[in-house]
């Protein structure tokens, strides 16, 4: 609770926001502050609901997204996403060197579009 204060909920820092997410979720179980009452309602409504989904893009990268038992931020309702090249996970692109967890669900979409504006993968022909 203490990192939330000080940095606020609205931190333009992915990383530190993330790390907010994830001491506040142990802290005080779930974001029942962060919710107006429409935004309660779903997230008691898909709490616990499984998720997954791939998406591909024309540059070569998709991406993976999750909610299930494993999924990092599944017990607050919230996403975990992987960028994939090759329908492999990737872990060197720009984005991410890893998963991304504890996502809403418009941080999954912006992650998607930023995901289909990665370069090209150029695939080298061997003769």
């Amino acid at each position: 609770m203490f990192l939330w204060l000080i940095c606020g909920k609205n931190t333009t820092n992915p990383a530190l926001r993330q790390v907010t997410k994830i001491v506040v979720d142990m802290v005080v179980g779930c974001w029942h502050n962060d919710f107006t009452e429409t935004e309660t309602k779903r997230y008691e409504m898909t709490k616990y609901a499984d998720f997954d989904k791939k998406y591909s893009f024309s540059n070569g990268y998709g991406a993976s997204v999750v909610r299930n038992e494993m999924s990092y931020g599944n017990k607050a309702g919230l996403f975990e996403l992987a960028v994939l090249k090759d329908d492999k996970l990737c872990y060197d692109t720009p984005i991410t060197g890893n998963v991304i967890g504890w996502l809403y669900w418009n941080e999954v979409e912006s992650y998607l579009e930023e995901i289909s504006h990665l370069p090209k993968i150029l695939v080298d022909k061997i003769s």
